[in-house]
């Protein structure tokens, strides 16, 4: 059977069935833990879509985005060379420039912090003693340019205070304390959380 089928600009086929597109949401929805939050499959504006919020007392990345937090209305422009580009219909944003020029200085996201808790500290003469290896794993993921710091738990009687470790201790290493395995930290750069 040799059957020839016509299909029209901007129609789809299945077979020999022709109907009209889809239209492309620009994202699918995915569902984690009952809570619906979708993932953008297409580019939209970086400059007035909603993809960050203020937690934890700092701007952070949200976990889950909604359907309106998103702006997918761009459209191409030309410039004055004649290259096509993407531009927010709503703010004019430049898909070409980076986000964070184009954004205010108090916009600018400030990076969140991993805490490491470091289990079988002690305190003696003065220092907080952990382990060398642990010390030493953490320095080099600094020096990578991960943003982590050391956290202690010190029990007080019933309470149980968290200290941080400054980082001014990294530009100070010969006030470090080496005692076989174990590394001291004198107490003045511990901070409580």
């Amino acid at each position: 059977m040799n059957s020839k089928v016509n299909i029209p600009f901007g129609h789809k086929a299945k077979c020999m069935e022709v109907s009209e597109p889809v239209k492309d949401t620009g994202f699918y929805e995915r569902n984690t833990k009952g809570r619906i939050s979708i993932v953008p499959t297409t580019t939209y504006c970086p400059s007035c879509s909603a993809t960050h919020e203020f937690k934890y007392g700092k701007v952070i990345r949200k976990w889950e985005l909604k359907h309106q937090d998103l702006n997918f209305e761009l459209s191409y422009q030309k410039d004055e060379k004649g290259n096509l580009y993407a531009q927010c219909d709503d703010c004019g944003f430049d898909l070409r420039k980076d986000v964070v020029n184009h954004r205010t200085e108090e916009d600018k996201l400030e990076k969140v912090k991993r805490d490491i808790y470091l289990e079988g500290a002690y305190y003696k003469e003065g220092c907080y003693f952990i382990n060398y290896e642990d010390f030493k794993a953490t320095l080099q993921n600094l020096k990578e340019g991960d943003n982590v710091r050391f956290c202690i738990k010190q029990k007080i009687g019933p309470s149980l205070n968290i200290l941080n470790l400054s980082e001014e201790i990294f530009k100070n290493l010969d006030k470090l304390v080496i005692e076989g395995s174990k590394v001291g930290i004198p107490r003045n750069y511990w901070r409580n959380n």
